[in-house]
């Protein structure tokens, strides 16, 4: 190389990968209609739109990896700086959520607390309703619900009272 770069990108990739983006967008939001308007119980409507958005999520990272190598084709070394830099962008952006699973990781993984337990975490009393992926739900004594990220439980003090076949010992 002697210095003088200069980076084209090809209108007609540019044109194909903005028509690829468009059709994941239209098939996604016809994926999206056709599973709203299909008869299913709430806990498997739960289920199946978080899997959706899972996939959504997926594919839709797949369509970026794939079209920054095909815009920078025949740029291998650009082609790697950006990937890297959308790698690390998205690390950036979804760092709390990471630190939140993985909090909760370990928090099941000990067995802190476990549904139908009492416990007080940060001054929010409550009986522990479920452990998600990234979050404990409460019900609160007024009847309300919280839902506290891992991260917090982790950070903060947890006071269980146990329940033991029912009762609390």
């Amino acid at each position: 190389m002697n210095g003088d770069f200069e980076l084209q990108i090809s209108g007609t990739r540019l044109f194909f990968v903005i028509l690829a983006g468009a059709a994941i967008y239209a098939l996604t939001r016809w994926l999206r209609n056709k599973l709203r308007a299909w008869p299913m119980s709430k806990p498997r409507r739960a289920l199946v739109d978080r899997l959706r958005l899972l996939g959504e999520t997926f594919v839709t990272l797949a369509f970026v990896i794939i079209a920054v190598n095909v815009l920078l084709a025949g740029h291998p070394l650009y082609s790697t700086i950006m990937l890297g830099v959308l790698v690390l962008g998205f690390v950036l952006v979804s760092w709390n959520s990471v630190r939140d699973v993985v909090a909760g990781m370990l928090l099941k993984a000990s067995e802190t607390c476990m549904p139908g337990d009492h416990v007080e975490i940060d001054g929010v009393a409550g009986r522990v309703r479920g452990l998600g992926y990234r979050v404990i739900a409460l019900e609160t004594p007024d009847g309300g619900e919280a839902f506290i990220p891992y991260s917090r439980v982790s950070k903060s003090t947890l006071v269980r009272k146990p329940v033991t076949d029912g009762v609390f010992t």
